[in-house]
């Protein structure tokens, strides 16, 4: 008995190979690919100039992300995934509270290859969210 089978399931994306291979295990672990969401992050759009703060269209990003998510995903399997696009950083902190938000009974996460220096200097997502999330967490390793 597969108990991810009626829940909702969160893939954070970020058009990596390694993303590619979480969102294929979440769609195979949810009942319908529907449960699944994938959900990218980008770091808030927001331009300083001397004496004004700019807003740029986030509309405009949004379309541009879920037209390179299709494009990416055509296949038949992945059309019910449910894709949404954030503003926010740190990136972790979004994709938990997304989680909580959908009442997601799991986080399918990919940890991508950092090592050293790199791995100290910029502190996996995906432990982040391990750390942050209320729900199981799925790691997979690259």
């Amino acid at each position: 008995m597969n108990p991810f089978a009626n829940v909702p399931i969160v893939v954070p994306i970020d058009f990596s190979d390694e993303d590619d291979l979480a969102l294929e295990l979440a769609v195979e672990l949810a009942d319908s690919p529907g449960n699944v969401h994938a959900i990218h992050v980008c770091p808030p759009l927001t331009l300083y100039e001397p004496g004004a703060v700019v807003n740029l269209p986030r509309e405009a990003i949004c379309k541009e992300m879920l037209t390179a998510f299709r494009k990416r995903y055509p296949e038949a399997r992945y059309q019910d995934v449910q894709f949404d696009v954030r503003f926010c950083d740190p990136a972790s902190d979004e994709i938990v509270e997304y989680a909580a938000q959908i009442e997601a009974g799991l986080v399918v996460v990919s940890m991508h290859p950092r090592t050293g220096v790199l791995h100290l200097l910029f502190s996996s997502i995906a432990e982040q969210v391990l750390r942050g999330a209320t729900c199981p967490v799925l790691v997979l390793r690259s």
